[in-house]
């Protein structure tokens, strides 16, 4: 993947997204895919420091197809990232406001799927006389109604997908 994403000019982050597009799109049937993923939210160099929780979520719209080589697809779902990271600080809820968007609060007003894609690097956290470890917390709610989380590590690509269990039974 690694290899494949340098060759085509892309991050791991677009070459992951444009895979994850194809599933849905061989699951679904459909064309037209909407998937969610969140940005931090910091551009401005001001935030840097602050303290709190600044991510926005992006609604990446695009469209596999059969009839596409999977460089060209890979190509648009390239160039239409990076038209939506242009925008990234557009607040999500000011965009659902003005599409005017029917809300149901059971339900997510633009996408029902979500991927997000870690690639930062472990930290160890160190304090004198206090031992540090990590804990995995399960998770047994899922936010949407499909989630592949994907994390680059040692380069390996790990991959955990969230569902929810009413859909996928």
């Amino acid at each position: 993947l690694s290899t494949l994403s340098k060759q085509n000019d892309c991050s791991m982050f677009m070459m992951l997204l444009a895979l994850y597009n194809i599933l849905l799109g061989k699951v679904t049937g459909k064309n037209d895919i909407v998937v969610g993923s969140p940005v931090s939210g910091r551009v401005n160099e001001d935030t840097e420091n602050i303290i709190g929780v600044f991510i926005n979520m992006l609604a990446l719209r695009n469209s596999p197809s059969e009839e596409l080589r999977f460089t060209t697809f890979l190509d648009r779902v390239k160039a239409n990232t990076v038209a939506c990271l242009d925008h990234e600080f557009y607040p999500y809820e000011d965009l659902v406001d003005e599409l005017k968007i029917e809300r149901d609060t059971s339900r997510n007003s633009l996408f029902d799927t979500m991927f997000v894609f870690h690639n930062f690097e472990r930290q160890i956290f160190e304090l004198s006389g206090l031992g540090v470890q990590g804990y995995n917390l399960e998770q047994n709610v899922s936010k949407f109604d499909l989630s592949l989380s994907a994390m680059e590590d040692d380069g390996q690509v790990c991959f955990r997908f969230d569902y929810s269990s009413d859909l996928f039974l």
